[in-house]
């Protein structure tokens, strides 16, 4: 089977690896917008978007004969569009990754497969990006088989959608000193916006550009890491003792 992979993020190159070592299918890469129209000579089987940034043309949508699929880190139809993961903690919706057929708009497809994921307070944008890394993974290994055979039966989105673009994100990046905000509200535009090494909220003051990220630490993590360091310091001076 000829497989289209588009985009390559971190989950994209831990789907292409798993295709790789199950050395069923053709697996063709494209990364770049003007490499789209490459595809048709390929004549492939499925496509699988993962992290592609670009806009698929309906044509080449319409090529495969098992579908173009799309992965994406929220639950659809909440967040769609760009920074899922930025939106799902600045407006405190549930946490989720969807695997869904690709159509015209954006991310209105199909479902294939979805699941929610826990998150607490001390999650950001990069703790949870990557924990919804994990999930694709883990979504994509339990349909692939059915994907192939064909055998799927998605459902369409439900519920009330959203969606974002990256303008919507950039224009929130910039914090007013002036603005009265509760405390919560702030905290969770932090985590929102902490995506090391990224530099994303800022502040102005004097002309000069100041970074803001956040760091949130459970009390049971501090208790642990507490004996941990305990248990550690004892080892050394009896090991120094000898």
């Amino acid at each position: 089977m000829k497989v289209v992979f588009l985009g390559l993020n971190d989950t994209g190159q831990k789907v292409l690896e798993y295709l790789e070592t199950l050395k069923q299918d053709e697996l063709y890469l494209f990364t770049q917008k003007n490499e789209i129209d490459s595809i048709h000579g390929i004549d492939p089987d499925i496509i699988l978007s993962v992290g592609f940034r670009y806009i698929i043309p309906p044509e080449i949508l319409a090529l495969p004969p098992l579908g173009a699929i799309n992965f994406h880190k929220s639950l659809l139809p909440l967040n769609r569009g760009a920074n899922p993961v930025f939106w799902t903690i600045l407006e405190g919706t549930k946490a989720g990754a969807s695997i869904h057929y690709m159509d015209q708009g954006i991310d209105t497809g199909r479902i294939i497969a979805q699941r929610e994921i826990e998150t607490d307070l001390s999650d950001d944008a990069k703790t949870l990006y990557s924990k919804l890394d994990i999930l694709q993974l883990e979504l994509f290994k339990e349909v692939w088989p059915q994907i192939r055979k064909g055998a799927i039966k998605p459902v369409e989105q439900g519920g009330a959608p959203s969606y974002h673009v990256i303008k919507d994100f950039k224009k929130l990046r910039k914090i007013d000193p002036q603005s009265t905000v509760r405390a919560i509200d702030f905290i969770n535009f932090l985590r929102a916006m902490t995506f090391p090494p990224f530099n994303n909220a800022y502040i102005e003051q004097n002309g000069k550009k100041y970074f803001v990220k956040i760091e949130i630490t459970p009390e049971d993590r501090i208790r642990t890491n507490a004996k941990l360091k305990k248990t550690l310091l004892k080892q050394y001076r009896i090991e120094n003792d000898d």
